[in-house]
């Protein structure tokens, strides 16, 4: 499943399903994002092994990983997830990131908008998210698109021990 969308000063937008090539370039990302935001990095997906092997990782039942590109090159991307311990139904959002030069242009929304539709098609009925202060415009942009702050950590993934922000979504067949 591809999407193409045309964004200012970028384009094409190519929103595709991750391919196992896709690894490198993707990890590349995601780390830069915590680098540039100056987000922990012990652990996060930062140092988490299995950034290396994104196409692995969300190759299994009821798990899909989305990148966007242009003209070959990745720019971001995100995915769900079922992390261990969450309730029956949830997913988890997860590694939603993008490049500098893709943010503010409203891709962001379509591709949530797009793991939503998809984790609904799976089966689930709720969107689990974990963030850090320093991801504070994400965690504006989940709040917009009605993601509810919750008092404590859903998952036993062991990683983001430490984040303050831990917010769920009821999907709707709508999302």
């Amino acid at each position: 499943m591809e999407t193409t969308l045309l964004a200012k000063n970028i384009e094409p937008i190519v929103i595709r399903s991750i391919e196992e090539e896709d690894n490198t370039s993707i990890a590349c990302v995601l780390r830069a994002s915590v680098e540039e935001h100056d987000a922990p990095k012990v652990g996060t997906f930062y140092d988490d092994p299995h950034t290396d092997m994104m196409f692995q990782t969300f190759s299994i039942k009821d798990a899909e990983y989305w990148v966007v590109e242009s003209n070959g090159v990745i720019l971001g991307g995100g995915g769900f997830y079922p992390t261990k311990g969450l309730p029956k139904g949830y997913a988890e959002l997860s590694k939603f990131h993008f490049k500098p030069e893709l943010r503010g242009k409203g891709i962001g929304k379509r591709l949530l908008q797009l793991i939503e539709q998809r984790a609904i098609k799976a089966g689930y009925t709720h969107m689990y998210i974990v963030s850090y202060h320093q991801f504070g415009d994400a965690v504006a942009m989940y709040e917009k698109y009605g993601y509810e702050h919750i008092s404590s950590a859903l998952d036993q993934s062991g990683l983001y021990q430490d984040a303050p922000f831990h917010m769920v979504k009821e999907l709707s067949r709508k999302a």
